[in-house]
């Protein structure tokens, strides 16, 4: 066989003809790096992954983010986030109040790391989930209604009474205008009921003052004074409190406080650190004294 000139530049060896990279063919997965030593492929694989070609994928330490716990499912990398914290590797911060709802308008707060709700007037719960009875305990007397109005407690009083909780007898005032030969009705309001409007206004002593209640005449005394005209001076067991003792009434309706025997004071208010003291008051009492008895050394 001849081979003239221009065909020999065309002509390879025959073993590159046969010489092929052994990586050409040989996948590597999970960003492994494939190389050839000695005509034979392997993979060099990344930390994440193991196996001949990376094929296992494996939890390294910072894979997942702010905390998150890596697990391994069915070869997939899983991260399970830490609360307020989510993404495929935890990279995401929530809010605090993300995933918090307010009741009936409260609004969600992060305070000291956690979700707090700011709640509308009447409404209490972590949630704002409570309504607040403003009307529980708000009395309306003479057969008032008590009503929210402007996030208070008010009394809509019947007819005759007013203030704050209807214990105020009021009349009404015709406001009229006359002259020698006309009369003209102008308007009507109420106005409170006073003592002095009564056949025989009561008499209140010593500062009280006289109010109208339920269509009769009470006292209400200043302080130190009681009685129907608030004409007795000092405290009656009304107006005092004995605390852990009984309260009695003398004669001229002074109260005085019994202690029990662990306890002294005007109002019983200190508790004793001995007990060898007598006080000797002169009101009655319920307990006995004893004398202990002694041996003549002893004298």
């Amino acid at each position: 066989m001849s081979i003239d000139i221009d065909t020999a530049a065309f002509l390879r060896p025959i073993n590159d003809l046969f010489h092929k990279d052994p990586c050409e063919e040989y996948f590597c997965e999970n960003g492994g790096t494939c190389i050839a030593v000695d005509g034979r492929a392997s993979c060099l694989c990344p930390t994440n992954s193991t196996g001949e070609h990376c094929e296992n994928v494996l939890c390294t330490e910072n894979y997942c983010l702010n905390d998150g716990i890596c697990s391994v499912i069915n070869n997939t990398l899983y991260c399970k986030c830490k609360p307020y914290f989510t993404g495929s590797r935890c990279e995401t911060k929530l809010s605090f109040c993300a995933n918090v709802t307010c009741q009936h308008g409260g609004t969600c707060h992060e305070r000291d790391g956690e979700a707090v709700c700011e709640c509308e007037p009447n409404y209490s719960g972590k949630w704002c989930e409570t309504h607040v009875d403003l009307c529980e305990g708000f009395e309306c007397k003479n057969n008032g209604t008590c009503v929210e109005d402007d996030n208070r407690a008010v009394c809509i009083c019947p007819s005759g009474y007013g203030g704050s909780h209807c214990e105020e007898e009021w009349v009404l005032n015709y406001l009229s205008k006359c002259d020698a030969t006309n009369f003209m009705h102008i308007g009507e309001s109420y106005v409170q009921r006073k003592c002095d409007e009564f056949s025989n206004p009561l008499q209140c002593f010593n500062g009280g003052t006289c109010v109208v209640t339920n269509h009769e005449q009470r006292c209400e005394c200043s302080v130190d004074f009681f009685g129907t005209n608030c004409e007795i001076f000092g405290r009656s067991c009304a107006f005092i409190t004995c605390n852990s003792g009984t309260c009695f009434n003398d004669t001229d309706f002074q109260g005085h406080c019994i202690c029990p025997p662990e306890y002294t004071g005007e109002f019983c208010e200190t508790k004793k650190t001995s007990s060898y003291n007598l006080f000797f008051n002169g009101f009655p009492s319920t307990q006995k004294v004893v004398s202990r008895d002694f041996q003549s050394t002893f004298l």
